[in-house]
């Protein structure tokens, strides 16, 4: 960035790397940075591809790519010594990439690029639950001018192991006012992963702060209710990612002094936070008010304006809204010409001003001419004492019905069944033991230890969606 580059992070899952391909393409990528592990997926992917016999991690590959030709440079990254050599195919390189730079030829012609405040500078990536991820740029000012909300925490010390490429993790405090914070080193895939071990971090580093996936904060939760008090507690606890439960509120004085519970998307940023100090402030799906300078409508499918009270779906409009997808063609109709960003989440905005954010509105399943929200049957369950979380897919079948699998995560310890929780869903609803015409009925209940997440930390709804069909194969039709 500080040489001029425009960057982009992005991730590797598709063993046929067609998600990096398809992004690079896009944003007429011309070189990668990975690192020059042979277990890394960028490396299983593009260290074959690459040529010339570069003894410096700091000098480019060449590449030659037919699924992005754009993309002709690779740069690996190491973490070997001066008197320690590394391989990759033919290739032979000494030192790391850091050494490597602080060793240039001090004759070497010094680069410096005269850049504009509305130059692009970064690439944020969208989190892709629906999709390939979408691409959000933004300029040097907008960067800065975001990095000014951060000055009420700019004096803690925060933990924060988001990914670059998501808004969450981008480091605008230190932009802003150069505020430290503690990252894990997960170069060669050796962090602390259990939610027990992220905490044993935050306290060995004195942590005052901590931006914790909704997840993560559960198990920490449930790691300490009803046992010994956490050594240290932190002044705030700041999550956001998905639609909240009320469990996440009890971090509130058992973990931390507040928790922020925050409405947020790569497009607009924070939208509406939560200031929770005790569990009982805290409501299923509320998320908090709009902060200063952000507006939100709730409108219809036919973009009408809502009553206060009223489901529907989520506008946005704030001084930190993207204007626009990068070069996407043609434009997205999530931006509108007068500024608004069309969610596609579902939630409403009571009567005295505070917003509930239910669910995505692709959450969503047919029953014939009826759509069942996700968030419905979702609420049902999670009323189950037995039941920690819970998140709803589909499975479609050929001829275009659809099943509803309910993806659930038990409490430690319980013995809950499939046919008690359906017993316990069924005895929810006032119609369903008298032969009613319609309740939200869930084909499937699928029982999982622990949720999938993307990379962004989002539940990942298409792998659970695949292990769902894995586990209840939809049958094909015979003439």
């Amino acid at each position: 960035m500080m040489a001029g580059c425009v960057v982009l992070n992005v991730q590797v899952l598709e063993k046929d790397g067609a998600d990096l391909y398809h992004i690079a393409r896009q944003a007429d990528c011309k070189a990668i940075v990975f690192p020059d592990i042979p277990g890394n997926s960028a490396h299983r992917l593009l260290a074959p591809q690459c040529r010339g016999p570069h003894t410096a991690h700091s000098q480019p590959h060449d590449l030659a790519l037919p699924q992005c030709p754009s993309l002709q440079k690779a740069i690996l990254i190491g973490r070997g010594t001066s008197g320690k050599q590394s391989e990759v195919g033919n290739d032979v390189r000494e030192g790391s990439f850091l050494e490597s730079l602080l060793l240039q030829n001090e004759e070497e012609a010094v680069f410096v690029e005269h850049g504009d405040c509305e130059d692009c500078v970064y690439i944020f990536t969208t989190s892709g639950t629906t999709g390939y991820s979408k691409l959000v740029p933004r300029t040097h000012a907008e960067v800065l001018r975001a990095s000014r909300a951060y000055e009420p925490t700019k004096d803690l010390l925060s933990y924060i192991d988001r990914p670059l490429g998501w808004a969450g993790g981008f480091p605008y405090d230190f932009f802003g006012f150069c505020t430290p914070r503690v990252v894990q080193d997960a170069f060669f895939g050796q962090q602390a992963v259990l939610s027990a071990d992220v905490w044993a971090v935050l306290e060995r580093e004195s942590c005052d702060a901590a931006a914790l996936l909704p997840l993560t904060l559960l198990e920490i939760v449930d790691h300490f209710k009803g046992g010994n008090p956490p050594r240290r507690r932190l002044k705030c606890i700041i999550t956001a990612g998905q639609p909240m439960k009320k469990g996440v509120a009890a971090a509130a004085g058992l973990l931390t002094d507040a928790i922020l519970i925050a409405y947020a998307s790569t497009e607009t940023l924070t939208a509406s936070v939560a200031y929770i100090t005790h569990p009982s402030q805290y409501h299923d799906y509320m998320a908090g008010r709009p902060v200063s300078g952000v507006e939100v409508r709730v409108v219809d499918e036919q973009m009408r304006e809502l009553e206060a009270g009223t489901e529907g779906f989520l506008l946005i409009r704030s001084p930190q809204t993207c204007k626009s997808y990068y070069k996407l063609s043609p434009p997205s109709p999530a931006f509108t010409p007068d500024g608004w960003y069309v969610s596609k989440d579902r939630g409403k905005l009571d009567k005295d001003g505070v917003l509930w954010v239910y669910c995505r509105s692709g959450d969503v399943t047919s029953r014939g001419s009826i759509l069942v929200y996700h968030s419905w049957p979702e609420k049902i369950i999670s009323k189950c004492p037995d039941v920690a979380d819970v998140t709803m897919v589909n499975l479609k079948t050929e001829h275009g019905d659809e099943r509803l699998v309910a993806c659930v995560m038990p409490v430690k310890g319980s013995s809950l069944t499939e046919s008690a929780l359906n017993e316990f869903y069924q005895n929810c609803f006032m119609n369903a033991d008298l032969g009613g015409e319609f309740y939200p009925t869930v084909d499937h209940v699928m029982f999982c230890d622990v949720f999938p997440v993307t990379a962004n930390g989002k539940v990942d709804k298409r792998q659970l969606a695949q292990d769902a069909l894995g586990r209840f194969p939809i049958p094909s039709s015979t003439n």
